[in-house]
């Protein structure tokens, strides 16, 4: 007898291990939880009768169940043995008592597993939470807990803990485990149960971490399952239980406090909402001053914020020193490459059209364009037009793959076009430009990845006439820096794009404002389809050569002024900015144009216009701006 009831229970055992470990079954809740009674009060036995006996484990009372009158032995012996049905647990709510309880007496056992802290190891045996919230409502660690329960967004499986938790009001409420080393999936279920249907899931929302915002009603629990995503992603957690109503919509105005804010796992700057933030970068005065202002862990010229500012680029390119102390000197430096000092441009000028022969073999990588270029030698080559028209420049029958692109006016002027290859077959490059009489370009002939050798440089062209604007919005001004750092004399200009598909000229166009500022345009200026044209209050605002020089002639008030362009009588674009509180009011940057909004509808409303960007570098060393090339989103 001894030996039958040792290898029935042996099985009991068997059959409980197989339930807890098949890795998704659903396991029910221990029902014994502080049995006080030595006989088995389970109701299920009625219903299911051979269930185990508790007896057996309880004190050995005899069972009552009916069904067992023909058992001579039953009291000692699991009636699962007798009547063919599963141990007691089963039915009842646990896997048989004293293996769920952890040993052999439930009463001796089940007050410490019913009030125990830890997290559950099996999404059924959820720990209640209660109402709780806040940072870190639960933690512990995934590692080792089995896997009981799969979210329908990932887990496979991974090792999972659950916990019941009831909202205190009804409303939006946000549960995330940012922070947590393990590689998360969180899945939420109605009710406080573990079969209960899911409500959502998320697997990574910042990283590996996860994070839900549920709509839940008062008093209605849920059960919440964190879980790994895999065995190998299990390691230690945190979740946080949050009212949605009180995270802020994001971390502007909070980018130094240590804290996540708005709850999407980033903090102070590494947040994209602080990304404007002056606090979070290291720009201006502050390359200069040895300190750490962004707390970036770099600082002064080492940290990538202060890329074109003053104090990092190498100001003077024959002097011997290091200005900038990277440890370059002169023309060592790349900021000396396209310096007077240090490249001889144009190299070559070209008197008219046809074909200008030469090599790049053994001439030095002085640049680079948006189309390519800067890792081969490349040659300049001055061209001014000897009619309008329209120009097509190629290296076709060149002995390498080369890299073609065409400054406006001369070595500092801005990229006005740019070509790799003509075609996918064709390694050579091309371009197509419409020139008024008289206006200079710098072509350069460059190569692909170090590409260089002999080159032909064809110039071929067809006389054309180009009309003005002729509708408003052809033009639509697009940035402007009214109150440069420093001095403002011969610094201050503006820009206008083409929107149109056609080459206009503004010849005879005017620009003005509303006082006694104007100047006309005078001779050809051709403004090609999606180009953007400069005009400045000198020929040298620094670090560019801008299309027009308007020196003398107008000036851009700090604070409120307008800039008007008519063209054959029709106002084709104006901006009237304010000085504040519609448009802002930058020093040392651009106002510059959303460039999403590039019409000369949103044009007029200030909310359209920010600074540029602090992640802009400056143009000369001191002012952010894009002069001559499409704006970033405000």
């Amino acid at each position: 007898m001894f030996k039958q009831l040792s290898i029935l229970v042996v099985i009991a055992m068997l059959t409980s291990a197989a339930c807890t470990s098949n890795g998704r079954t659903p396991i029910p809740t221990d029902s014994g939880a502080g049995d006080t009674s030595t006989t088995d009060t389970g109701a299920d036995d009625s219903a299911m009768d051979g269930a185990m006996d508790d007896a057996a484990a309880d004190s050995g009372t005899p069972d009552s169940g009916g069904d067992d009158s023909s058992t001579p032995t039953d009291g000692a012996m699991v009636d699962g043995a007798m009547d063919g049905a599963l141990a007691d647990g089963a039915m009842d709510g646990a896997t048989g008592d004293a293996m769920v309880d952890g040993a052999t007496g439930d009463a001796a056992t089940d007050a410490a597993a019913d009030t125990a802290t830890d997290a559950s190891s099996t999404v059924c045996t959820a720990f209640d939470l209660g109402m709780a919230t806040g940072a870190a409502v639960a933690s512990g660690d995934l590692t080792g807990a089995g896997d009981d329960g799969q979210g329908s967004c990932g887990s496979s499986l991974g090792e999972d803990r659950a916990y019941t938790w009831t909202p205190p009001s009804t409303g939006m409420w946000t549960f995330d485990t940012f922070g947590s080393d393990a590689d998360t999936v969180l899945h939420a279920h109605l009710g406080a149960e573990c079969v209960a249907d899911e409500i959502d899931c998320n697997d990574d929302t910042f990283g590996f971490q996860s994070r839900l915002d549920l709509d839940l009603v008062a008093g209605t629990p849920v059960t919440l399952v964190v879980d790994s995503y895999d065995a190998s992603s299990a390691g230690a957690f945190t979740l946080r239980i949050t009212a949605t109503s009180s995270i802020t919509a994001d971390e502007t105005g909070a980018c130094d406090d240590g804290i996540d804010n708005d709850l999407d796992g980033t903090v102070d700057c590494a947040d994209v909402e602080c990304e404007l933030v002056p606090s979070c970068f290291e720009v201006g005065a502050n390359c200069s001053d040895t300190i750490d202002n962004d707390g970036d862990g770099a600082f002064n010229c080492d940290d990538s914020d202060c890329n074109g500012y003053a104090a990092c680029v190498e100001s003077v390119c024959t002097g011997g020193g290091d200005e900038d102390g990277d440890g370059d000197v002169d023309c060592a430096d790349a900021d000396c490459l396209t310096d007077a000092a240090c490249e001889t441009c144009p190299a070559v000028s070209i008197t008219g059209v046809g074909t200008t022969t030469g090599t790049t073999t053994g001439e030095t990588n002085n640049r680079i364009a948006f189309c390519g270029g800067g890792t081969s030698p490349d040659r300049t080559h001055l061209f001014t037009a000897p009619a309008t028209g329209t120009y097509t420049i190629d290296t076709v029958g060149s002995a390498y793959d080369t890299v073609l692109y065409v400054l406006d006016g001369d070595c500092d002027g801005l990229e006005i076009a740019c070509n790799d290859d003509l075609s996918g077959s064709v390694s050579q490059s091309s371009v197509i430009l419409d020139l008024a009489a008289g206006q200079s370009v710098v072509i350069v002939v460059d190569g692909y990845f170090g590409g260089n050798g002999d080159y032909n440089l064809n110039i071929a062209s067809a006389a054309m006439t180009f009309s003005a604007p002729a509708t408003a919005g052809d033009l639509v001004i697009t940035e402007l820096i009214q109150n440069p750092s420093g001095t403002d004399a011969g610094r201050e200009w503006f820009e206008v794009v083409n929107t149109t598909a056609s080459t206009l000229n503004l010849n005879g166009c005017i620009f003005s404002d509303l006082s006694v500022d104007d100047f006309t345009v005078t001779g050809d200026l051709l403004i090609r389809p999606g180009e953007y044209a400069v005009f400045a209050e000198s020929g040298t605002p620094g670090g560019f050569r801008p299309s027009y020089d308007f020196t003398n002639q107008m000036i851009l008030s700090n604070a409120d002024d307008e800039v008007i362009l008519t063209c054959a009588g029709t106002e084709i674009d104006r901006v009237e900015y304010d000085g504040g509180p519609a448009f802002v009011t930058p020093n040392g940057a651009t106002m510059s144009l959303s460039g999403s909004m590039t019409d000369h509808i949103e044009n007029d409303r200030g909310a359209n216009w920010c600074s540029s960007p602090l992640y802009i570098t400056p143009y000369d060393g001191e002012n952010r701006g894009t002069p001559g090339s499409m704006n970033p989103d405000c």
